[in-house]
């Protein structure tokens, strides 16, 4: 007779009923063995079990339902941007959103928006219901980031799943969960949400997560409603912006060679061999690769175009120094602005800039190796996700070097890596990863909140980028046209003062500078033409048409030979663009604006005297001339300048002045 110990896992009736199968515990029976004169087993009796982990009792763990986990993403998405809705039109708006002659079912000459035609047609939709009303299109980005966060908890799941992520699905569950609320009320997102205009690139992250998504579940279950979400997601999302195919085809390919573990794999091969043996398949993967292929060719051009320009190295090197600023923006989001001036890197005597690249190319090393590496494959996938969106930006030379929503398609991704390290905690500890969820919610919901308060006025999004950067002056045209809204023409005219000084001290700090960098000469010129614009509209409200068109033909002409010489007059009419429309604006209606403004002055006089006092009510307005263009503007009311804002200060409006969508003020 011996003793023989077996190990075996024991079921759902040998544990607590509190602990479901896959938190079940490990347990070893002993058993009395015995044997015949033969040697073979005769009979074995279980003697005792015991625990061989601690025998304390342990959580539940995660059970909430998947319903309930969307109202909680919603409701905790809603305290964070709720305000959002208070939000104006600002800066590009203007340009893609209030004046684009396609949102407004008018012919457009630019057919640039042929590839973002899904948001497009989304604004000419919003546009004919509602017109041009703010709250209408930032709610269109509320919902988008809503979607976007429910649809990270789904994709959460299936790609934790599939990477072998935590043990037991509850598990998963959880820092799936946990990662799209804490996606969902990230303050680095405010502007994404805040920003009307960035609906675009908020369909693309939230269509790259449904691809994912519905990638895997095909893979695993070859259902028809996953390939017919695939297959939306993909077309929806490569025709949101230019960007999208290669978010979504990234990803997928992570899918398709790494993220499925090698049974899934051969499933999935068997899946696409059953789809390619139907006709109705082979038409839509046929359809697919034509599409892929055209897109390609299309942007392998144009990437080809890009990486031939004289500015790449020093986009590479401006890159290798701002970066990182996406990377804190996330993990620390402090000192978020609405625009940001970043100076170009333009040698590598730049130090900073050198080695912020070095470090780039030695951090994308990094991730390779996890990536490839088995043991680390489910970080290295995640981390590949995250890095991509913000390495794509290497490729995309462009003076606006910073701008946060950028970073929001890498968002989601940083997001789950958070919750994964959430789901691990509460393994451990349940308590605490409670706790640590519920503080990151509440600490992220109440600074979004709070950026997106500052969002609802466009001053003081302004004064805030003029701290940082006072060499801003295109936060400083927001101001004037804030102050000649407001009836503050003088306040515009001293404005013009400080953007001039201010375009001398640009000026200075490229010829000479510690690191050799260069502020975009093409923005500071831009900004200077639209101050100018301001200040002869403000001009002929003081004094009259004829001295604005004297002001104006002045400027065209001392502007033409700073900024000249002119190869053609195409681009001239491209550097002067904004005066030369004053101009023409001036000589057609400057002799009405001058009768009407004579008229009421002696009106007004007339009524003053019979009244006896100034103001008296009844007094007729003046005609004016036509408003300033209002692209890349605000029409917010100002408040009073923060302290420590460099720009004088100027208050609220004494009067309402005409909407900037009116070529005329109303009588």
């Amino acid at each position: 007779m011996t003793v023989l110990i077996g190990k075996e896992l024991s079921t759902q009736s040998q544990s607590s009923p509190s602990h479901p199968p896959e938190f079940a515990t490990p347990k070893q029976t002993i058993y009395l063995t015995e044997y015949n004169i033969y040697g073979k087993l005769k009979k074995m009796t279980p003697v005792q079990t015991v625990s061989t982990t601690d025998p304390s009792p342990r959580p539940a763990g995660f059970t909430l339902a998947p319903a309930f986990c969307f109202v909680l993403i919603v409701l905790a998405g809603l305290l964070a941007y709720g305000l959002s809705l208070n939000a104006d039109f600002y800066m590009d708006d203007y340009l893609h959103i209030v004046d684009r002659p396609f949102v407004k079912g008018e012919p457009d000459p630019d057919h640039h928006y042929v590839f973002r035609l899904v948001p497009f047609l989304l604004y000419r939709g919003i546009y004919a219901v509602a017109g041009p009303s703010a709250f209408a299109f930032h709610l269109l980005n509320l919902v988008v980031h809503l979607g976007a966060a429910c649809a990270l908890f789904v994709c959460g799941r299936a790609l934790l799943r599939n990477l072998g992520v935590l043990p037991g699905g509850r598990w998963r569950d959880f820092a799936a969960f946990a990662g799209a609320l804490v996606f969902a009320v990230h303050p680095f997102a405010s502007e994404a949400v805040n920003y009307a205009r960035c609906s675009m690139i908020g369909l693309v992250t939230l269509f790259t997560i449904l691809s994912t998504w519905s990638a895997l579940r095909w893979l695993e279950e070859p259902r028809p409603r996953f390939l017919v979400v695939f297959a939306a997601s993909v077309l929806l999302g490569t025709f949101s912006k230019e960007v999208g195919v290669f978010h979504i085809g990234f990803n997928l390919a992570l899918v398709g060679c790494l993220v499925l573990p090698p049974p899934a794999r051969s499933r999935a091969k068997d899946n696409l061999a059953a789809t390619w043996a139907s006709w109705p398949g082979r038409l839509a993967m046929a359809a697919a690769g034509i599409a892929a292929g055209y897109l390609a060719y299309r942007y392998a051009l144009s990437g080809w175009a890009k990486i031939t320009q004289d500015n790449f190295v020093d986009n590479l090197l401006t890159q290798g120094r701002v970066i990182w600023g996406y990377f804190a923006g996330m993990v620390a989001p402090a000192g978020m602005l609405a625009d940001h001036q970043i100076a170009w890197s333009r040698s590598a005597a730049d130090t900073p800039a050198l080695v912020g690249l070095v470090a780039m190319l030695a951090l994308a090393a990094l991730a390779l190796a996890v990536l490839v590496y088995r043991r680390t494959r489910p970080l290295g996938v995640l981390l590949a996700m995250l890095l991509f969106p913000l390495y794509l930006r290497l490729l995309y030379p462009i003076f606006e070097h910073f701008v946060e929503y950028r970073a929001y398609p890498a968002l989601p991704w940083f997001a789950l890596i958070v919750g994964a390290g959430i789901g691990l905690l509460a393994k451990a500890r349940w308590k605490a990863a409670q706790w640590a969820l519920t503080g990151l919610v509440l600490a992220g919901a109440t600074f979004s909140a709070l950026r997106s308060a500052a969002w609802s006025d466009a001053g003081t999004l302004a004064y805030q980028s003029i701290g940082k950067y006072p060499f801003n002056n295109r936060a400083r045209t927001i101001l004037q046209r804030i102050a000649y809204r407001s009836g503050e023409y003088e306040e515009v005219l001293a404005l013009r003062g400080h953007i001039h000084a201010v375009y001398s001290a640009t000026m200075t700090f490229n010829a000479s500078n510690r690191w050799g960098r260069e502020y975009d000469l093409s923005r500071a010129n831009f900004d200077l033409v639209n101050c100018e614009q301001l200040a002869a509209y403000a001009i002929a409200e003081l004094h009259g048409s004829e001295e604005a068109l004297e002001f104006v033909e002045s400027r065209i002409a001392a502007l033409s030979e700073h900024f000249g010489p002119f190869q053609n007059e195409k681009e001239r009419e491209r550097a002067l663009g904004s005066l030369l429309v004053v101009r023409e604006v001036l000589v057609e209606h400057g002799g009405t604006y001058d009768r009407g403004k004579g008229d009421v002055a002696a009106a007004g006089a007339a009524g003053d005297a019979w009244a006896g006092r100034p103001n008296a009510p009844g007094r007729s307005r003046r005609a004016a001339l036509p408003s300033p263009p209002c692209s890349r503007s605000s029409t917010a009311t100002p408040r009073r300048r923060p302290a420590g804002a460099g720009s004088p200060p100027h208050t609220a409006p004494s009067r309402p002045r005409c909407s900037c969508r009116s070529a005329r003020r109303r009588p």
